[in-house]
């Protein structure tokens, strides 16, 4: 989602090609993307200084009906010794992206960036339960803990942690935050802002679990379309939010009677 985190010989060969094409690069999304990347520097509008920058997500993936990526990729219902990152693709690649979301956050607020570190920690279920797209069998994993930390002169600055659970009791010893996504910063002054996505807020009741997970969906796609816009008006380049102007979408509210206009 930012590729300015790739190794040199890939960002370089993907610099020149937008040099080349006169084109633009920019990854985002609801999170990775818009929660760690967008909200962060909306706050940091009101900043004097800032001492930390922390997101925070609670999900329980039990309502996501979705087994490809919660059995398959992720390795929920797994064994533990399988379900690490050393030991699995997908939770590699899922590591690397959340981790470009510090190396961004560090760009944007001029941070100097160390290293990036990840401590990734799995629960094994106390019995078998039955969740929306299959089942977690007793003593196989069912809560996994990623934290990215960036680590700035020596300190830790910014830091997105995930906790991720798919049914079962919420793990003991875990931090309790609201559900959905929190973005804490300290500094002067302090802020924060709690962030959730449903199908309606104000018909909630009326809407099925489904519509609500799939609320998410639309979300993440159209962080990515509304910033079509923006991105074609930015120089050539690997670009990061903070490099683009105002991303909002511009087309939300016409009649639906009326198609888009000719220009």
């Amino acid at each position: 989602v930012y590729g300015e985190n790739l190794p040199d010989p890939d960002r370089k060969k993907l610099e020149e090609a937008c040099r080349t094409g006169a084109a633009s690069v920019y990854g985002s999304g609801i999170h990775p993307g818009f929660v760690s990347m967008v909200l962060p520097l909306a706050l940091s509008g009101m900043s004097r200084t800032i001492d930390t920058a922390t997101v925070t997500e609670r999900a329980d993936w039990g309502f996501y009906d979705n087994p490809k990526i919660t059995f398959e990729n992720m390795r929920f219902g797994a064994p533990p010794e399988e379900v690490t990152p050393e030991r699995n693709e997908f939770l590699a690649f899922n590591g690397e992206i959340f981790k470009d979301q510090i190396v961004m956050l560090a760009r944007a607020f001029g941070a100097p960036l160390d290293e990036v570190t990840l401590d990734h920690e799995t629960r094994t279920a106390p019995e078998g339960h039955d969740v929306i797209c299959g089942r977690i069998e007793k003593d196989m994993v069912y809560a996994q803990r990623f934290t990215w930390k960036g680590i700035c002169a020596g300190q830790e600055r910014l830091v997105i942690d995930a906790l991720w659970h798919v049914g079962g009791p919420y793990p003991e010893g875990w931090p309790r935050p609201r559900d959905g996504w929190t973005v804490t910063i300290e500094g002067e002054p302090s802020l924060q802002a709690h962030f959730i996505s449903l199908a309606s807020f104000e018909h909630m009741g009326e809407r099925s679990l489904a519509d609500h997970t799939h609320a998410s969906d639309i979300a993440t796609a159209m962080q990515v379309v509304n910033s079509i816009p923006a991105l074609c008006d930015a120089a050539p380049g690997i670009r990061g939010t903070f490099e683009l102007d105002r991303v909002h979408a511009g087309l939300a509210m016409r009649s639906p009677n009326i198609g888009p206009t000719s220009d």
